[in-house]
């Protein structure tokens, strides 16, 4: 059994019991899933680790979407924090759509048609010779909004936040996103400053030793809409000023921001 068949085998017994576990949070619905893959790249082995990506698993995600198993596949570098200690450098992003999908959605067929002549084994030597997977996460999507003209089209910039929420205030902090921040979101979307903005819960991995369950993303189309997105001006525009202290003071209350990462989008499908 290949590498990548024996993950998938215990992923499906991981994945049960998670659904099972996740129906308990009382405003979850997941609307659609990712699967997140953090990649360590050598400053030497950038170009071939690109390559890797577009010249065969691009093709296999192509495949993949044609058959309907994948609604998107993102490739992104990690623009900030950057340099040697930092534990990954690019991202893959794949959306899923059901939840029977998070496994079995690597066929054979897929791999056959998309690179006819190529083995599962040259595959996976080429994969590994060019990066070392640091993490594999999978979330579930809670809320999002988006650029009504442009739904599809990705963002270059997208700013990770990664949230921790204790168990007693899941739902009030779930709420919050939806009813208080959502607002915020949707008139920066409708001024062209965001492009994007989604809400996720951790599905994998998970246990009391894992801090981060929340993360959202805010999706901008150039890096210079990244610097102060947040004015003054639209968020009085949404809310008056007494009721800015008190959503702030509520949102330190309810979740701690870990940390933050710049993903810059380098190839997609979709």
């Amino acid at each position: 059994m290949t590498p990548l068949k024996h993950f998938y085998k215990h992923l499906f017994v991981v994945v049960i019991l998670l659904g099972i576990s996740f129906s308990g949070f009382s405003q979850v619905n997941p609307k659609a899933y990712l699967k997140i893959e953090q990649m360590k790249v050598e400053p030497e082995n950038w170009r071939k680790y690109i390559d890797v990506e577009q010249e065969i698993w691009r093709k296999v995600h192509e495949k993949r979407m044609e058959a309907g198993l994948i609604e998107g596949w993102y490739l992104y570098s990690i623009a900030f924090p950057g340099g040697s200690l930092h534990d990954y450098n690019f991202a893959t992003v794949t959306r899923i759509n059901k939840f029977e999908n998070l496994v079995g959605s690597y066929p054979t067929k897929v791999f056959t048609e998309a690179l006819p002549g190529m083995s599962m084994v040259d595959i996976e030597n080429r994969t590994y010779a060019s990066r070392t997977l640091m993490n594999r996460n999978i979330l579930a999507l809670i809320d999002e909004i988006s650029d009504i003209e442009n739904p599809t089209e990705p963002s270059k910039y997208s700013v990770v936040n990664y949230m921790s929420v204790k168990p007693e205030n899941i739902d009030r902090y779930i709420k919050l996103e939806r009813e208080t921040w959502k607002p915020i979101h949707e008139e920066l979307i409708q001024t062209g400053i965001m492009h994007s903005w989604s809400l996720y819960s951790v599905y994998l991995p998970s246990g009391s030793k894992h801090k981060i369950n929340f993360i959202t993303i805010d999706e901008f189309k150039s890096f210079s809409d990244l610097e102060n997105p947040y004015s003054h001006e639209v968020l009085k525009k949404v809310y008056k000023r007494k009721k800015l202290r008190a959503i702030e003071k509520e949102l330190r209350r309810f979740r701690e921001v870990v940390h933050t990462e710049v993903w810059e989008l380098v190839d997609y499908v979709n």
